[in-house]
Formats: C-alpha cells, structure tokens, sequence
C-alpha cells in the first residue's frame, strides 16, 4: 500500500512514505506541502495528517484538503486530526462558569489556561507565546488539569523543566556565566522546533514574518465544521473517531502516530476519517 502521512514532525513510520516542510530523518521528504502533495493523482491508499490543518487558512486549508482528495485511489481513507474547537470553547465555558461560581485559586487558574488554551496560539506575536510561558511556571496550581487536556506533550514539556530547575539550583552558576534560563531555553526549544517544521530562517521570526511561519494556527474546526469541509472536497462516509480506531488497514501497526505508551498523545483532539467515492 501507498500510505501518505503529511506534515509528519518526529512521528513517522518506515511504512508510510512521511513528508514534512523541512526533514528530520533519512525517512522523511523534504517538501513544501503550500505547493501541493508531490505524489501523482490516485496513487495513495490512504492520507494521514496531525495537527497540519489548522496551520493552513481556511481558504488554503480547502486547497490542501483537495489535494488529499486528488492524490488518494478510489476507495482511499483521509485521516484528520485536528485541535477540537468544540471542547476548546466548552472547556473555556465550564471554567468561566466554575469560576463565577466559586471564584477561588485553583478555579482562576482553570480559567485562565482555557482562554490561553483557546486564544494564544491564533494570536500570538512570539514563539512560544503566553502557552510557553504558562508551562515555565516554577509552580502550576492546576498542573493536572493540563496534563488531562494536553497529555504526552505537556508532561514532557514539564518533566523537562523541572530536571532543568534540579540542575539548576545544584550548579547554582553565576550570573554572569550562567547558562539561559529556562524561560529562554524553551523559548529557544518553541523556535528550533519550528524553524525545522516549516523551514523558516532564524531572522524571519522575530519581524512581521513570524505571521507566517507555521506556528500560528490560522483557523480552528469542530465535528460540523470538518465535515462540512471534507464534503465540500468531495469525500463520503465521514465518520469521527479515536486515536485507537481507523479504516486504514493495519491501523494498529500504526497507533504509534496517534498513541504513545498506550496514551493518546494529544487528548485535546478531534479526529476524522473520510473515504474517496470509487
């Protein structure tokens, strides 16, 4: 089989042909997927992209979803995966409630990472931006709440920091000669990782040029709204589903895309799945 997977990052598979903006691996192909999928038409059995979506406009997001469409054979299952725009705002509404409610730390807390949960990242004018700095807090009153809306990729993120914070107060540097604070090595860590993702250049960040380097999401979907977009493609038997079910063959070969550890990896999103007409 010819399976696609888009915009792949680090989770690729030798089984799938991964293509990515920028390579990070001798499996990966360097390629800029603004300009179209380099695949002929009807040649893939099945496409899958992760948190790609949202990084195009929605005008341009149409323009990669018939790409998809052109490239897969009849029959061909597309695989989105998506942040959920719709437990996003219930997140936002239940915290703003429990808040008015009850208008203690822990709930303040709550209310504000929703509406950064929500908001930063389609606004933002930094790497990183308020999120970043949010996760470099020495201490986070409702750390656990993030770890059940973010999973793998906060708990990561954390354990990281806080090994720094061990290292830190051991070697105890001056400042002088001090090595960046954590607050700049993540912040570092947000740009390096982008920069690879979407191949943009260092002195491009910093400027208006940072509006387009690929970290910012530049339009949002729900259930309604990503079907109505597969439809308007010209998909058929769209279904929603989970990171643990698929209609691509062997799908449990390949959870480690969706999975790590047994754990869905990014628990704050919304997948689909929508076959080719034969």
């Amino acid at each position: 089989m010819t399976l696609l997977n888009l915009g792949c990052g680090q989770r690729f598979h030798p089984d799938w042909m991964n293509i990515d903006f920028v390579s990070h691996a001798p499996e990966v192909m360097a390629h800029d997927l603004t300009t179209g999928i380099p695949v002929p038409d009807n040649s893939a059995d099945a496409v899958y992209h992760s948190h790609v979506l949202e990084h195009f406009s929605k005008s341009n997001g149409a323009v990669f979803i018939q790409e998809c469409f052109r490239v897969l054979k009849p029959g061909g299952v597309l695989r989105v995966v998506v942040p959920d725009l719709e437990a996003l705002a219930l997140q936002y509404v239940q915290a703003l409630n429990a808040f008015r409610q009850q208008p203690d730390a822990m709930n303040k807390a709550n209310h504000t990472w929703a509406t950064i949960e929500m908001i930063d990242q389609l606004v933002r004018t930094q790497s990183g931006g308020d999120m970043m700095a949010y996760w470099s807090q020495p201490q986070i009153l409702n750390e656990t709440t993030l770890e059940q809306r973010l999973g793998y990729e906060f708990t990561t993120w954390r354990k990281a920091y806080l090994q720094n914070q061990q290292a830190t107060s051991v070697n105890n540097y001056s400042s002088k000669h001090a090595s960046p604070s954590w607050r700049q090595r993540i912040s570092m860590h947000w740009k390096n990782y982008w920069l690879h993702r979407w191949g943009i250049a260092a002195s491009q960040l910093p400027d208006m040029q940072f509006q387009q380097s690929g970290e910012k999401h530049l339009w949002m979907y729900d259930a309604v709204s990503l079907q109505q977009l597969l439809e308007q493609q010209g998909f058929e038997a769209i279904t929603q589903t989970d990171a643990f079910h698929s209609r691509i063959p062997q799908w449990n070969k390949y959870q480690m895309l969706d999975v790590e550890a047994g754990v869905v990896r990014k628990p704050d999103s919304l997948f689909m799945e929508a076959v080719k007409p034969l």
